[in-house]
């Protein structure tokens, strides 16, 4: 079994409107904490990523550089799948077109039918 890839340390923190904002998207699928640590692998070669939220199959991102305050932009699901894997497969964590490896949950992918 693979070691489990380094994760970026950058964190940021979001505003009030910012939490607001992602928090009433329709059909949120996630409570939207202050703080939060880039998703990427370490030593990326781009801006830090974090999701931000989810509603069915679109996806807000928290984007943000060094020294910038964060931003929120829409972004596609990355589309690879891994599998079979014992449990089924498992569909990347993170935006299309992110550097680097990709990242599965543990549970299986939802079917797409």
């Amino acid at each position: 079994m693979p070691l489990p890839l380094a994760r970026c340390t950058a964190r940021t923190r979001l505003d009030s409107v910012q939490i607001a904002w992602l928090s009433e998207i329709p059909r949120a699928e996630h409570e939207v904490p202050a703080h939060r640590q880039c998703q990427l692998e370490a030593r990326h070669p781009c801006h830090h990523a974090a999701l931000g939220q989810r509603s069915g199959d679109l996806e807000w991102w928290i984007c943000w550089l060094e020294s910038t305050n964060p931003t929120v932009m829409r972004a596609a699901r990355c589309p690879t799948i891994a599998g079979p894997l014992r449990i089924g497969t498992a569909r990347c964590l993170l935006f299309e077109g992110h550097p680097y490896h990709h990242r599965f949950d543990m549970w299986p992918a939802r079917s797409e039918t």
